[in-house]
């Protein structure tokens, strides 16, 4: 195996990095290729005084990654598995092993990743602690977790997949977004990458930016919607959402999503619930050809309302940010009802539009839409906590259960809604603080919908 570690004004954290590898993990400088991407910190003195280090100097300066990575493999002539590292992260005792062992237990397994403890976390407040917990075995998780993606600043490639997938994406700048089209490109190959559950990786420091910039973000956006034909890319699932899911582990559910998108929500079920039937609707073909991977996903619109599902019945239907997307929401809970077994929930999250930032724009004469969140340029409806009660109850749903989420109430929103109290009839301040709203729903008395 062999070692990229790409360095941008992180010369002790490199060396550190380097002497962790050693000593944790046996690897030798011979094993490493450093690269310097432009630093400013002596990092290239330090590296041309050393006689037996492989590295790359960008004299240019900022270079992307997806260049750095397929020039390394090139110059080095890299027949090997991979491991990229960011100097920003810390091998813990047994992680290089204990990876190397993930991707080899099964030949679909194309990459890995250690779970990442962050800087300050509970588990672990520093780099000593943390081995000390690892040591200890109080830091265990042992469960191994199939991913969507995979960090780019600690994910170990098996050489078949790096075979088989090709170079990087060398029209794409910045490391996630490059990271983000390879995972892709290795799933729709077959490939499954995985957290490992038994490695660790410690972050020491923020992670570096470099000569990044806006315009580099822009454009690889561009770019990876002219690719895979996706206005953005989530590899995150809605874990508030997917909470409502309590059922025992090995309890054999069938889930629908509608509008699955990359299918990471139904990944979450597949992690949590191994004996789970999956299944998606998704309206983009791109994004249905990764969940495809993931459950029986078929490519349409709901609201066309043509579904077959062969008879199966559900005991849970997801809707993620999706009711406000469409012209006809009740009508597809209506139709949708017909797939709910006996007792399954309906579980949506849903936009509030009555936050305190809508309503103080609007107060100021601005209703501005923009790429993704409220007033994403692709919603339909909008909704209020009441507008989803009335919902809910004209299609024969009662709601069961329903959260809110926030993102954060400054005080100058405190100040502002105790105003807003002052007018409205509303008795819940929070009504103006929630961002989302989780629900889960049945139908009425639990009965059957149709």
């Amino acid at each position: 195996m062999k070692v990229i570690i790409v360095a941008y004004n992180q010369f002790e954290l490199l060396q550190m990095e380097i002497e962790a590898l050693r000593l944790l993990a046996g690897i030798e400088e011979r094993d490493l290729i450093i690269v310097d991407n432009g630093s400013e910190d002596g990092l290239r003195q330090w590296l041309e005084e050393r006689p037996g280090m492989n590295y790359l100097i960008c004299d240019e300066g900022g270079e992307s990654y997806s260049a750095i990575v397929n020039y390394a493999k090139a110059e080095f002539q890299i027949a090997e598995d991979i491991l990229l590292l960011n100097p920003c992260y810390m091998i813990l005792p047994d992680s290089i092993e204990e990876m190397q062992r993930l991707l080899y237990a099964d030949r679909e397994i194309g990459a890995v990743m250690p779970k990442l403890i962050h800087n300050g976390s509970e588990t672990a407040g520093n780099y000593t602690e943390a081995v000390s917990y690892i040591q200890e075995g109080k830091i265990a998780s042992e469960v191994n977790l199939q991913q969507l993606k995979l960090t780019d600043g600690c994910v170990m490639l098996k050489r078949s997949m790096l075979e088989k997938v090709g170079i990087f994406e060398e029209k794409l700048f910045l490391a996630e977004n490059v990271m983000w089209d390879y995972c892709v490109r290795g799933i729709e190959l077959g490939y499954k990458l995985f957290e490992c559950g038994s490695a660790f990786f410690y972050q020491i420091a923020e992670k570096q930016k470099g000569k990044e910039n806006k315009q580099h973000a822009l454009s690889d956006r561009r770019l990876l919607k002219e690719k895979w034909d996706m206005n953005y890319f989530n590899a995150i699932p809605n874990t508030g959402l997917l909470s409502y899911i309590t059922e025992s582990r090995e309890t054999p559910l069938r889930v629908l999503e509608i509008g699955c998108d990359c299918g990471v929500n139904l990944l979450w079920v597949r992690n949590h619930y191994p004996n789970a039937a999956l299944y998606g609707v998704e309206i983009n073909a791109s994004a249905a050809g990764v969940a495809k991977c993931i459950a029986n996903v078929t490519v349409g619109n709901i609201e066309e309302r043509q579904m077959d599902f062969g008879g199966v019945t559900f005991d849970y239907i997801i809707f993620g940010d999706v009711l406000e997307h469409l012209r006809d929401p009740e009508g597809t809970l209506n139709y949708c009802k017909e797939f709910l077994k006996k007792g399954g929930s309906i579980l949506a999250s849903i936009p509030n539009i009555m936050h305190v930032s809508v309503v103080r724009d609007l107060l100021n004469g601005n209703f501005t839409y923009a790429d993704q969140g409220l007033l994403d340029r692709t919603h339909v409806h909008f909704f209020t906590y009441k507008e989803i009660l009335r919902m809910l109850m004209r299609t024969g749903l009662e709601a069961v259960e329903i959260r809110m989420t926030t993102n954060g109430v400054s005080q100058e929103d405190r100040e502002f809604v105790s105003k807003l109290m002052e007018l409205s009839e509303v008795s819940d301040e929070s009504m103006f603080y929630a961002y989302q709203y989780l629900l889960q729903a049945r139908c009425a008395d639990g009965k059957m919908c149709d």
